[in-house]
C-alpha cells in the first residue's frame, strides 16, 4: 500500500487485504480458497503474534530479528536471509526490553514485566534472575560486560556477566528512571528520570558528572502551553557521540549538543503522548522519533519533517538499520508492520525485490482502515438514520466510531443521502415514463381541418395504422379529402350508419351529450332578437314563413318505418334471401334452428363429453340430389326387369 506525505512516498509492505480482529478462525480458514488472499505478498513468513507485538530488535550483524509479543507471551527469532521464522519460545510474562549480548541471536537477554531478567542461548532459556523493583529499560556495556536495568526506584541495578554477580547499584537523584543509553564513542552513561532531569554518569568514577533540566526547557519552548514539568521518556545518542536527543512524556523532542546546556533543536509531535523511541539514521543523518500515534522522520539541523507515518494501531517500538529505508514497527496489532521509505535508502539485500515491486505498484493512495470495511462516526450514523444497527453485526465498534461493510454503506448512501436520493428518484421517474411511452400510439400533433373524426377513427389501433394514415394524408391523390370541405363526410347519413354502425352510435351519443356542438348550425343563435330589428321587411316575412313550416311539421307528426331488406311489400320473404339471412345469423341461433329441424346429431362419449355433428346447407342439397338420383335409378331398374323375359334373364 502506497502512502504519500509532502511528496515523500512510504510503502506499507503488509501487502494484501488486512483482516479485522473480530473475524473468526473458521472464516480465516475459508479464505485459503480465495485466490486474492492466496496471492498476497508477505515480507517475512509468520511475521505476526496472536494479539500484539511489544518490542522488536535487529541483531548487531543485521541477519536476524528478535521480536516479543503476546498473548500468550512469546519470543520469535526470524532469519532474514530465509525470510522466515527460525524458532519461537514461550515465556511467563510480557517482555519490556530485548538486549543482544552477541552479534547474532545466540545470546540475548529479556527484561520481563514481572521484575525478571531472562537469559537465552541457541538451545533455549539459560538462566533467570529477579531484580528488586520493576524494570523499565535496560542497556549493556560491551567494554565492561555490565548489564544495567533501571526502573521504578532511584537505583540502577548492575550485573556483571563476566563475573556472574551483581555490582553495587547506582544511586540516582530521580525517583524513577524511564530510559537509559550509552555513548558509542566515550562510553558515557545517560539516564532520563521522572522529574524531567537527564543525568550523565562516568563509568570510571561511577558518579554523575552533569545534569540537564529538560522539563524546564520544554515549558519555555512550548510558550506556556505546557505548565507542569514533563518526564523524560526517552534518551538517545547519535553515532558521533556529540548530540543527545531526548523525548518527553508530552510528545516533544529536544536535541542537545553535549557542549551546551540548552537545546539546539525542538520538535513537537502534537499528539500529547509520550515519545517511545528515538533513532538516528546514519546514512541520511535524520532522526526517526515515534510516539503511540505517529512516526516522524525529520532533519536535526533545521527541524523540517521529511515524512510522517501513522499506522492503524498504537506504536510500541520502532527498529531501523543504518544503511537502508526499511522500518520495522511493533504495535498493538497482530502483525509487525514493515514500512519502506525510498528516500532513506534502498531496500536491504535480503529483500532487494521490494524495489521492483514498489515501482510496479505505484497506483493510488490508500487511506482506508480495512479494504472491505469503512469507518464512520456517530454523526454519520445519525445522518444516515441507521442508529438501530448499533449493537448488531452490521456495525462494529472501533475507536471513536464504528466499522461498516463497504457494500452495505453504499446501499445506505444511495437511499438516505439527500442529493443522491433526489438523483435516484429523478432517474426512476425518467425510466418509468420512458417505458410507458414505448407502448403508446403516437398521434399527430395537428389534426386536419376536414374529417377530423374520420382521422381519429383511423388512428385507433396499432402503431402501424398511425404510419399508414400519415402516409395517406401526405399522398397527393388523397390530400383533398382532408383539406377541401367538399369532401366532408356526413356522419349523420344512413349510408355512413350502415357502413360504420359502432362509430355512428358513438357520434350520436356524443351529440346528445353536447349542448351546443361547434359544427352544428343554430339559426336562433346566429340571428337573435336584436339582429331581427335590422332586417328589412322581406327578411321578416321569410322568417315567419319558415316558422310556419316548422309548426306544420310538428302538427302532422308523421312516422316513417324502415322496410326490411329481405321482405317485399306484401311481407313475403324471398327464397333467394333466405340463405343470406341464414348466413348473417349467429352460430348459436343456427344451432337452435337445427335442433328444431332435427338436422343435427348428438352423441355422448365414455368420458362424459358431448359431440354434435351437422351438415352444411350445400352438403344437404347434394345429399338430397344423390338420394333422388338413387331413387330414379332403382325405378328404372325395376321397369327394365319387368320388360325382359325370364328366359333371356337366365341366359344373361
Amino acid at each position: 500500500n502506497l502512502l504519500e506525505t509532502n511528496g515523500v512516498k512510504t510503502y506499507d509492505l503488509t501487502v494484501g487485504k488486512t483482516l479485522p480482529e473480530w473475524i473468526s478462525e473458521a472464516q480465516k480458514r475459508s479464505l485459503r480458497k480465495n485466490a486474492e488472499y492466496r496471492d498476497r505478498i508477505t515480507l517475512i513468513q509468520d511475521y505476526y503474534f496472536p494479539t500484539h507485538t511489544h518490542c522488536v530488535q535487529y541483531t548487531p550483524d543485521g541477519e536476524f530479528i528478535i521480536a516479543a509479543g503476546g498473548y500468550p507471551p512469546q519470543v520469535k527469532v526470524f532469519e532474514l536471509r530465509e525470510m522466515s521464522m527460525k524458532f519461537e519460545r514461550h515465556i511467563d510474562a510480557d517482555v519490556v526490553k530485548i538486549i543482544c549480548l552477541t552479534s547474532d541471536y545466540s545470546k540475548f537477554a529479556l527484561l520481563r514485566g514481572d521484575r525478571t531478567i531472562e537469559f537465552h542461548a541457541k538451545y533455549g532459556c539459560y538462566h533467570k534472575l529477579r531484580i528488586p523493583k520493576y524494570g523499565r529499560d535496560m542497556m549493556y556495556d560491551f567494554s565492561s560486560c555490565d548489564l544495567m536495568a533501571a526502573g521504578t526506584g532511584n537505583e540502577i541495578y548492575r550485573l556483571n556477566l563476566e563475573l556472574g554477580t551483581f555490582l553495587k547499584p547506582f544511586q540516582s537523584s530521580c525517583d524513577g528512571i524511564n530510559s537509559c543509553d550509552i555513548n558509542p564513542v566515550n562510553g558515557l552513561y545517560t539516564f532520563g528520570g521522572e522529574d524531567g532531569i537527564v543525568e550523565f554518569w562516568d563509568p570510571r568514577t561511577r558518579k554523575p558528572i552533569a545534569f540537564l533540566d529538560v522539563a524546564s526547557e520544554n515549558i519555555k519552548r512550548t510558550n506556556g502551553f505546557i505548565t507542569t514539568k514533563s518526564e523524560v521518556s526517552c534518551v538517545k545518542f547519535d553515532h558521533g557521540g556529540l548530540q543527545l536527543a531526548t523525548g518527553t512524556s508530552t510528545g516533544q523532542c529536544l536535541l542537545y549538543d553535549l557542549r551546551l546546556n540548552i537545546p539546539i533543536q525542538f520538535k513537537d509531535h502534537q499528539y500529547d503522548t509520550a515519545i517511545t523511541t528515538i533513532n538516528y539514521h546514519k546514512s541520511t543523518k535524520n532522526i526517526i522519533s515515534s510516539c503511540k500515534k505517529v512516526i516522524r522522520i525529520w532533519d536535526p539541523e533545521n527541524g523540517t519533517s521529511l515524512v510522517s507515518i501513522e499506522p492503524q494501531f498504537d506504536i510500541n517500538d520502532v527498529c531501523i538499520t543504518n544503511d537502508n529505508g526499511l522500518i520495522m514497527v511493533a504495535n498493538e496489532g497482530s502483525k509487525i508492520s514493515p514500512y519502506y521509505v525510498p528516500d532513506l535508502g534502498p531496500a536491504p539485500k535480503w529483500c532487494s525485490w521490494v524495489d521492483n515491486v514498489t515501482l510496479e505498484n505505484e497506483q493510488e493512495l490508500n487511506t482506508e482502515l480495512y479494504d472491505d470495511y469503512k469507518f464512520i462516526t456517530k454523526e454519520d450514523i445519525k445522518s444516515m438514520g441507521i442508529a438501530n444497527l448499533i449493537g448488531t453485526p452490521y456495525l462494529r465498534a472501533h475507536m471513536h466510531g464504528y466499522v461498516i461493510d463497504d457494500k452495505l454503506y453504499e446501499k445506505i448512501q444511495q437511499t438516505t443521502h439527500t442529493e443522491r436520493f433526489k438523483h435516484y428518484i429523478d432517474n426512476k421517474v425518467k425510466e418509468i415514463s420512458k417505458s410507458n411511452r414505448t407502448g403508446r400510439v403516437k398521434i399527430m400533433k395537428t389534426l386536419p381541418k376536414v374529417n377530423k373524426d374520420y382521422v381519429k377513427m383511423m388512428y385507433s389501433g396499432s402503431a402501424k395504422n398511425v404510419r399508414r394514415v400519415e402516409k395517406v394524408m401526405k399522398d397527393e391523390r388523397f390530400k383533398g379529402l382532408f383539406e377541401e370541405s367538399d369532401f366532408q363526410i356526413d356522419t349523420g347519413s344512413e349510408t355512413f350508419a350502415m357502413r360504420n354502425a359502432s362509430t355512428f352510435n358513438q357520434l350520436k351519443q356524443k351529440k346528445d351529450t353536447e349542448e351546443a356542438p361547434e359544427n352544428e348550425y343554430s339559426f336562433e343563435e346566429e340571428y337573435s332578437d336584436s339582429m331581427e330589428e335590422n332586417f328589412d321587411d322581406e327578411a321578416k316575412e321569410l322568417l315567419e314563413k319558415l316558422a310556419a313550416i316548422k309548426a306544420e311539421k310538428k302538427q302532422r307528426n308523421l312516422q316513417f318505418y324502415e322496410a326490411e331488406e329481405n321482405v317485399d311489400t306484401m311481407g313475403n320473404v324471398s327464397k333467394k334471401r333466405k340463405r343470406e339471412k341464414m348466413d348473417t345469423v349467429t352460430f348459436s341461433k343456427q344451432v337452435e334452428r337445427m335442433e328444431q329441424s332435427g338436422l343435427d346429431q348428438r352423441a355422448n362419449n365414455i368420458f362424459g363429453a358431448m359431440s354434435m355433428t351437422f351438415t352444411p346447407t350445400e352438403e344437404r342439397e347434394k345429399i338430397k340430389q344423390q338420394k333422388q338420383h338413387e331413387r330414379e335409378r332403382k325405378t328404372r331398374n325395376k321397369n327394365r326387369r319387368v320388360m325382359i323375359p325370364e328366359k333371356k334373364r337366365r341366359r344373361m
